[in-house]
């Protein structure tokens, strides 16, 4: 169990407006944190990409540079806007400055995710190779998520995006307490579909392992705003094998972002 290696899915460097989710603002308190806690890496977004994504990943890229136990994740959204310029250029931009990921914000950034608003996201997504992870959090949630029992991601339209761009993996950020029905039948009809750990009832993760392997569970925790010292322990101490622990806690994300590159 001491050679499990975690790698977190959902962590974010910049200020917020609540000074308790303030404690590791930079990538340097991050690392800190990091090493305290025993987490080897950490795929990380900025928070100032939820009030202007371009700029927020612009930052995010020049501040984590010197730093290589975190990996650039950036926030994206529909680019018909125009604030992404050329899309494929923009991509390769992104690749070339080391970004392993992308991210959603539907509701944060005010848009559905139907096909014709995020399509032209998901064909670059997939032309790099690049998993893209759905995080459905309200507008004030990533400052004040502290409990997701309640917690209920858009299930439908993710199902619809899964199924039309089944060469994409996509990964269900915080996928809620109380939704697992929905959680268990979207793995079964979708293979390219994956839950982050980071919001789960009791048994969850022997449950995921038991009927879908676990290939199909993410390590994330969403520092800050929450410790993931936590999930990293429900994670050691499930009633599964050493393997399984080991591909969930970092594998499974190790093995998608492997993947990044294919139109470079």
């Amino acid at each position: 169990m001491n050679d499990i290696r975690f790698f977190d899915s959902n962590v974010y460097i910049g200020r917020s407006a609540v000074p308790r989710h303030s404690i590791a603002s930079t990538p340097a308190e991050l690392c800190v944190h990091m090493e305290r806690i025993r987490l080897e890496r950490a795929l990380v977004f900025h928070k100032e990409s939820l009030n202007d994504p371009a700029f927020g990943n612009e930052l995010l890229m020049s501040q984590i540079k010197d730093f290589p136990s975190l990996t650039g994740c950036a926030v994206l959204a529909p680019h018909a806007s125009g604030e992404f310029g050329n899309i494929r250029e923009y991509f390769r931009t992104l690749f070339v400055r080391g970004i392993k990921a992308i991210r959603l914000f539907p509701n944060v950034h005010s848009y559905t995710l139907k096909p014709y608003v995020i399509g032209g996201v998901l064909d670059e997504a997939a032309a790099f190779g690049m998993p893209v992870i759905i995080d459905c959090v309200s507008r004030d949630g990533i400052g004040t998520v502290d409990s997701t029992w309640d917690f209920f991601p858009d299930y439908d339209g993710i199902y619809e995006l899964a199924r039309l761009w089944d060469n994409v993996s996509f990964i269900i950020a915080i996928p809620g307490m109380t939704s697992q029905r929905q959680q268990y039948a979207i793995l079964d009809a979708c293979p390219n579909v994956y839950l982050e750990t980071g919001a789960y009832s009791y048994r969850f993760i022997e449950n995921v392992c038991r009927q879908f392997s676990a290939d199909r569970l993410i390590f994330g925790s969403y520092m800050p705003v929450v410790d993931p010292a936590a999930g990293m322990t429900g994670i050691l101490y499930a009633y599964i094998s050493d393997g399984e622990k080991a591909k969930i806690a970092g594998g499974n994300l190790e093995t998608l972002i492997g993947r990044v590159g294919g139109a470079v």
